[in-house]
């Protein structure tokens, strides 16, 4: 019988190694790097970028979404981020889409937006694959074109909201089992999962790899991978490993990202949070943080 997730919140807000915080979980994290202080940008106001594909847009807004109510995208000269909770502290998106992601980029200084993403996720339904999207923040709102060479020019406006929230430091977790494969082969699995289940357990030694799922009236499912298989381009292994997280949040945000991503790596230890982390084209990722549920 599972008791529901730990939360996620604490694992990633604490600054210090071993340090004890409230909450439900306790967990030793590893001491969050110290960084060169950088040249401070200003605020800006306006933002603007061209991606090639409507279609890939699309599918990454429908996957932050099955996450976040709502979010804020940060825009600086060099790249569009974003850093957020889902409301219960149980997972954690983390966007960095650096500005040669996009067939345009241009922004004045830093501009924060916060979106209601169940609307900006309906807007990009209207997105098809031979589409361009374009976003532009000005005037307090986020402005959304849609375009193509046999489709008429949409365009949609949403208001900028004001997002309440914490400042969440960069996760420094420490993993003890790194498996690197295709996007398409882990979303079958957890599909295959979600047929019979409601949460899949990762296990992972030096030799080999297993997900696996188990149901009330015997219902099963394994899937098991020697280390040298092809279906792996990375695989690392120091400390076996074995976690249980629930398919509620997982089969969504990997069925959308595995649109837009060939490739995701995997990084999880013994009760901790597992990690997938989506490489998109142009050297941007989407990160994917979820907290283990405990049995």
């Amino acid at each position: 019988m599972f008791e529901g997730e730990e939360r996620i919140g604490e694992e990633v807000g604490s600054e210090e190694v071993g340090e004890e915080v409230s909450g439900e979980v306790t967990e030793e994290v590893s001491e969050v790097t110290e960084e060169k202080p950088k040249e401070e940008v200003p605020e800006g106001t306006y933002a603007r970028f061209v991606f090639g594909s409507a279609k890939d847009w699309k599918y990454m807004i429908q996957a932050l979404a099955s996450i976040l109510h709502e979010a804020t995208f940060v825009f600086t000269p060099d790249a569009l981020t974003l850093r957020a909770l889902d409301p219960s502290k149980v997972a954690l998106v983390d966007l960095y889409l650096p500005s040669t992601v996009f067939d345009e980029y241009e922004c004045d200084g830093v501009v924060r937006a916060g979106i209601l993403m169940d609307i900006l996720s309906k807007i990009m339904k209207r997105g098809k694959a031979k589409q361009t999207v374009t976003m532009e923040v000005k005037e307090r709102r986020l402005h959304i074109i849609l375009s193509g060479k046999k489709t008429p020019v949409r365009r949609f406006g949403i208001p900028i909201i004001e997002v309440a929230s914490e400042e969440i430091p960069e996760p420094k977790i420490p993993y003890t089992a790194r498996v690197k494969m295709t996007s398409e082969v882990l979303d079958e699995i957890l599909r295959d999962a979600d047929t019979i289940a409601d949460a899949v357990k990762f296990i992972a030694s030096p030799d080999e790899f297993i997900i696996k799922a188990l149901a009330e009236g015997g219902k099963a499912l394994e899937a098991r991978y020697p280390s040298s298989s092809e279906a792996f381009l990375e695989y690392e292994v120091t400390e076996e490993a074995e976690a249980m997280y629930g398919l509620d949040y997982l089969i969504d945000f990997v069925k959308r990202m595995a649109d837009v991503s060939d490739i995701v790596e995997i990084r999880f230890s013994t009760a901790k949070p597992i990690t997938l982390t989506f490489e998109i084209p142009g050297g941007g990722r989407v990160l994917f943080m979820l907290a283990p549920r405990v049995e």
